[in-house]
């Protein structure tokens, strides 16, 4: 069964058996709502993910609320070496990501493979019939104490099997698992598997290796770059974090907002001073039992002058959301501001607000809007934020700029 729906909307009445109700409710990108006709009937909400994921016999695509080429644009700015071609997004024209997303991670991987694969060194533990490499003295006592064959080794194989490569393969591995892949995308993307046989898929996960770009690899990058969105958007988990048997690539809106007002931020005050730090953690009580961790904080001449967090969900017309005001007021008392900021992707109903000292300023920054907007609208919030922190006893001003 295809779901379709958009972004924070909700299915009609769906039947739906005890798994798939299971699966559902213990996912953190869906709500599930019983309808009291009939028991099985159900609606499948969306919330702040978007893509496509295949979870126990029901494939769920989630449009979001936003235009897919603004999407694109969003994230092209947070990682600006991917480059979403414009005739990939006509040629995979509507509103679904997943399709435009697997055209420029063919073309992207096609480019980057295709003179042959990239090679480098790969260091191997294995245990051997004859020695090859290094002896591995303290495998070989643990595991065949007072046997000598086989002989525990440990050597470096010149080969295709690295990270860079199980990168590429995982990710068109698991963008072969999703029918959303258009069949012109799964043709492209049957060829570059049979390119990448000698290798071993990535698997998806939230915590790939590390692949620093050298001259060797360079080819490489963008591509890499797309295959790191794909795998690590794909890691299915439920709300306790555990992994659930499907396929899919999700992407979390939230962290997506979170990148790119921390990256405007960054644009606009490190010229100005200082460093900008993402999700900078702290101790919040002496103890450290109790964690805080602000998306953004403007740091000079190491001190906090300024807190930002940035908030994807919308508030409603005629308030705002009570939480979102406890947790800035927190950093403001651990950091000892005065002024705390909230960047919301929706018109907040008021500009500020006076809580005892400290003021709380609201936000807007309109992820549907082009590039040369949002940059304006940045720009516009840094202002904020800089007459602020010059304000603030605190702040070392003579490293900031006017």
């Amino acid at each position: 069964m295809i779901v379709e729906l958009q972004e924070w909307t909700s299915s009609g009445p769906l039947e739906l058996n005890s798994e798939q109700v299971r699966v559902l409710n213990d996912h953190d990108a869906f709500t599930l709502r019983p309808h009291s006709d009939r028991a099985e009937r159900w609606s499948i909400g969306a919330r702040h993910k978007v893509g496509a994921v295949a979870l126990a016999g029901l494939e769920i695509r989630i449009r979001p609320k936003v235009t897919t080429p603004a999407l694109l644009g969003l994230l092209s700015e947070v990682a600006p070496i991917i480059d979403f071609d414009d005739e990939v997004v006509a040629f995979d024209s509507g509103d679904q990501v997943l399709p435009i997303i697997a055209g420029a991670f063919c073309r992207h991987a096609e480019a980057a493979t295709r003179l042959g694969l990239l090679q480098g060194y790969r260091t191997v533990d294995e245990a051997l019939l004859a020695v090859k490499g290094r002896l591995n003295v303290s495998a070989q006592v643990s595991r065949h104490a007072g046997i000598a064959l086989p002989v525990e080794v440990t050597y470096d194989e010149y080969t295709t099997d690295i990270v860079e490569n199980q990168l590429l393969a995982g990710a068109t591995v698991l963008l072969l698992s999703l029918r959303s892949v258009v069949e012109q995308h799964q043709l492209r993307l049957h060829r570059l598997l049979r390119r990448l046989d000698t290798v071993t898929p990535a698997q998806p996960s939230t915590t790939l290796p590390p692949t620093p770009i050298t001259r060797l690899n360079s080819r490489y990058e963008s591509a890499i770059a797309l295959a790191r969105l794909i795998l690590s958007n794909g890691a299915l988990e439920d709300s306790n974090h555990r992994s659930l048997s499907g396929t899919g690539m999700l992407v979390d809106m939230n962290r997506v907002f979170e990148e790119v007002v921390g990256a405007g931020l960054r644009r606009t005050l490190e010229p100005h001073g200082g460093t900008v730090a993402f999700q900078h953690s702290r101790n919040l009580d002496r103890a450290g039992h109790t964690a805080i961790r602000p998306d953004v904080v403007w740091i000079v001449d190491d001190t906090p002058v300024a807190v930002i967090d940035a908030k994807y969900k919308l508030p409603t017309s005629n308030e705002i959301s009570n939480p979102d005001i406890y947790q800035v007021l927190v950093y403001a008392a651990k950091y000892g501001l005065g002024d705390v900021h909230l960047v919301y992707a929706e018109e907040p109903p008021v500009q500020r607000l006076e809580v005892g000292e400290i003021t709380v300023h609201l936000h807007h920054l309109d992820i549907g809007s082009v590039t040369d907007e949002r940059e304006q609208a940045c720009e516009a919030i840094g202002q904020v934020i800089r007459s602020q922190a010059l304000g603030c006893d605190r702040s070392p001003t003579q490293l900031i700029k006017d």
